[in-house]
Order: structure tokens, then sequence, then C-alpha cells
């Protein structure tokens, strides 16, 4: 499988035409528009919402259920100057081989070189990105010339694309970004969890769980009082959904007094205890998810590891043959995925446990690859 992404090097140049050609040369493929006719895209982009767009067209692109795919990009623009600086985020969304479409008026071959050196210059941080060129206006022996000055590949005109092999051999396999939030949003919609946020006051957690209710991702519950968690959202403009769920701790602390007293009677914790501790809502919310109330817990905002942690080796506890506890968190950067194996539970690990957490985390990195 191959995605291209065609960016025109100058307003003159047609990047439609050369998307076109280069989707006839290559076999099962589609052809797609990065930014819509409609503007939509530029909609998102201007209003700070990139990360929205770039998974709306990973989302598109995979519903074409084609091997190839051929993307056009943004030309220059002076009036439109952040859409062109935008080609490079969608190239590597789809991790897709960069194609410039070029327009010659001239028999300048520096003066064309010199071009597309410069529109090189917007992938120089992520190598092997730019390949190629598609030259109209201009013969065969402009077109190897600039080759050899550019170090880029000469894939014809618009009228007759060539060297489509060198289109497919790129190395596949790496997961974008892009995808992988596409993917764990998909996998998260179709589980449909309760997911309870002991923090719900907190700004950043609110705003959070708006968005995660916008999409679809999860079924917040805010662990607040619902006139701290407006006053936040009116402070910030956070739209807040009807029905979005907001628990105040104070009513609800009593229904978890008992079932923790059993859960830690061993341990001499009395109801007026268990009462006091249930006023730390991190306590509250792993009660929560302990009693099957929830599916599942998010902090970490403003309270530290050992906070978030604790309450669960506590209440819910680790499996059975469980011999250490650690975490796994995955770091999104800008062209690629990584996986980071959190050592803060036991921040001096053992030669063995260092082995335990790679292992760890390669089996989390297996199950949250492309569906």
């Amino acid at each position: 499988m191959a995605n291209v992404l065609v960016v025109p090097v100058s307003t003159k140049a047609d990047g439609w035409a050369v998307t076109q050609a280069v989707a006839g040369a290559l076999p099962d493929s589609a052809v797609f528009r990065a930014f819509d006719e409609a503007g939509e895209a530029e909609k998102l982009v201007c209003a700070g919402k990139s990360d929205d767009w770039l998974d709306s067209l990973v989302t598109c692109v995979a519903a074409l259920k084609a091997a190839n795919v051929v993307i056009k990009g943004a030309k220059p623009d002076p009036e439109r100057v952040l859409l062109s600086t935008k080609n490079l985020d969608v190239a590597l969304s789809f991790d897709a081989s960069v194609v410039f479409a070029m327009q010659t008026d001239t028999d300048d071959v520096e003066h064309d070189t010199n071009r597309l050196n410069l529109a090189k210059q917007a992938y120089i941080h992520s190598p092997g990105t730019a390949v190629g060129f598609v030259l109209d206006g201009g013969d065969a022996g402009a077109g190897a010339a600039i080759a050899e000055k550019t170090g880029l590949v000469y894939f014809g005109s618009s009228q007759k694309i060539i060297n489509t092999d060198l289109l497919l051999k790129k190395p596949g396999g790496r997961m974008s970004p892009a995808q992988f939030r596409v993917n764990m949003m998909d996998a998260a919609r179709k589980g449909n969890k309760r997911i309870v946020l002991p923090e719900g006051a907190e700004p950043r957690t609110v705003q959070a769980a708006a968005i995660c209710h916008e999409k679809g991702i999860a079924r917040c519950v805010l662990l607040a009082k619902p006139d701290e968690v407006k006053d936040v959202a009116d402070k910030l403009n956070i739209d807040l959904p009807l029905d979005l769920e907001i628990l105040d701790p104070d009513v609800l602390r009593q229904k978890y007094v008992e079932p923790m007293v059993q859960l830690r009677k061993h341990k001499g914790l009395t109801p007026e205890l268990a009462l006091r501790q249930l006023e730390d809502t991190v306590v509250l919310g792993t009660m929560m998810l302990a009693q099957n109330d929830v599916d599942g817990l998010v902090s970490g905002a403003i309270h530290t590891t050992a906070n978030t942690i604790r309450p669960a080796l506590q209440l819910i506890k680790t499996k059975p043959d469980a011999s250490l506890v650690s975490s796994v968190f995955f770091m999104l950067l800008p062209n690629q995925v990584l996986v980071y194996g959190d050592c803060a539970v036991n921040p001096e690990p053992t030669r063995p446990e260092r082995i335990s957490y790679a292992v760890f985390c390669l089996k989390k990195k297996k199950t949250e690859r492309p569906m």
C-alpha cells in the first residue's frame, strides 16, 4: 500500500491534474482532497482544531478502502499561507510520499531546481518524505537534469507518469499519530465505557470531559459540586452537554462506606475512618470502580502518581500473578508514536524489572495496532 501527497510548488501548477494522473498510474487507487472545496478543513485549521481535521482525513481515507491513495495538498497562496504549511502534517499523518507538482514556463533548469530545493526545506526534518516531482511544461531532459540536481525522482508529467514502482517501494507499517488517535477513539466508541474523573472541577478535566462527550469517546462522570463545574465551564467558555454526568461527592460518599469497610476490615478500617478517607475523590472514584459502578478512572491533573495509584492497590489490588506495578503511556510525537514504561512507582528498577517493563510495553503496543 502506498499513500502519496501531491504538493503544488506554485500557483500555476495543476495539483489536481497531477493527483489524478499519479492515481491513474497506480493499481487499485483512489484520490482525495486534503482541503475540501467547501472550506470545512480551512475552518477547523483556523479554529485551532488541526488534530480534529487530521483525524477526519484519516477516517475518510480509510473509508475509501483503496490499496493506494493519492492526496492533493494545498498550493501556495499568499492570502492563505497557513494552509500550505499543513502539507507536512498531512504527509506525516499518512506516512505519505510527497510528490511535488511543478509547472515550468522556461528552459531555466537552475531556476526550477532552486524552486524544488526550496520546497524540500519544509520536509528536511522528515527524511525520506519528499521523494520526487512531476514536471509539466518541460521535457524529459529538463526533468532528468532537475532530478540530478535536487536528488528527487522525476515522475514524468501529468500526461505520462513514470517510475511509479518507486512510490510502491516505500517501507510501510509505521503508525502515524493521527492514525493512532483515530484507532484509539474508534475502539473507545465501540467500548462505550463509563469513566469517572475524580478531579471533576479541574479546568482541563472539565474541558476533556466535554470533548469526550462531543466525540462519543466515553461516558464521563465528573466528581464535583455541579455549581463548581458550571463556574469553571463559564469562565473557560466550555459548552457543557446537558447529559454530562456530574455527581456531588457529598451525596455519593455514604453509599461506599460499608463496601470499603468490607474490603479493608483486615486492616482494621472502621466506618468512621472509611468516611474520612472517602473525602478524597480519588478514593471515592476508586471505590466506584471496585464496585463496578464505572469501567475506569482517570486522574493525575492535580494528584500525584502515588495518590492516584495507592487507592487502587489498596482497594482493587493487582492480579494474583503480578509481581510488579507500573504503567504505560503513549507519546504522540510529530511523526511517530512511542511507548513509554513509566517507572514512577519503582524509580530504581533492577535489570530483570526493566526487562519486565519492556515486555509489558511491547505487549501493550501490539494490542494498539491499526484495526
